[in-house]
């Protein structure tokens, strides 16, 4: 990728990152950080952490520990806390996970808000998603080029479509 287009990427990924903030925010979410070397991998059957050894300063057994493959156990640890909604940008690693799609390290934005179903949450997404859109686009439009296809980002009507053809498919919410 030439010079030009990476620094045009990372100005982008900026906003991005400037505009999720200020969305959330309006939404009364709060950011949170959380740790990124655990004493526990995830238990997800299909992710494979990477492990690394603790050597304690001054000598002591090494332990394991493990970077994390997503926020979620910390930030619902929050939640049981008190916190009421709470998001955060994570840098996560899965380790086998490589492809022109998968990276073994990236940034997850992850977000959780308590009292609500997943409508509540699908509001949530469905405004962040189109102030995003309108953050990144010329004039604030709400749409996005998708492999040569302009898609709407701003159609809730559509969102909730999908979304319920999902769950009536998969069973799952």
């Amino acid at each position: 990728m030439p010079a030009q287009n990476r620094r045009e990427v990372a100005r982008a990924r900026a906003r991005l990152a400037e505009e999720t903030r200020r969305a959330l925010g309006a939404l009364g979410y709060e950011e949170v950080e959380t740790p990124t070397l655990v004493p526990a991998p995830g238990m997800e059957p299909h992710l494979a952490p990477f492990e690394t050894p603790f050597l304690p300063e001054g000598g002591g057994a090494p332990r394991p520990l493990w970077l994390a493959t997503s926020p979620e156990y910390a930030m619902k640890r929050l939640l049981a806390d008190g916190f009421e909604r709470v998001f955060q940008f994570s840098r996560v690693f899965r380790n086998g996970e490589l492809s022109d799609t998968h990276n073994p390290e990236f940034t997850m934005l992850e977000f959780y808000r308590a009292g609500t179903d997943y409508r509540g949450i699908m509001d949530d997404l469905e405004r962040l998603i189109g102030s995003a859109a309108r953050a990144l686009r010329p004039g604030g439009a709400t749409y996005v080029d998708r492999n040569g296809r302009r898609v709407s980002v701003a159609r809730r009507a559509r969102a909730r479509a999908i979304w319920r053809r999902s769950v009536a498919v998969t069973g799952r919410v």
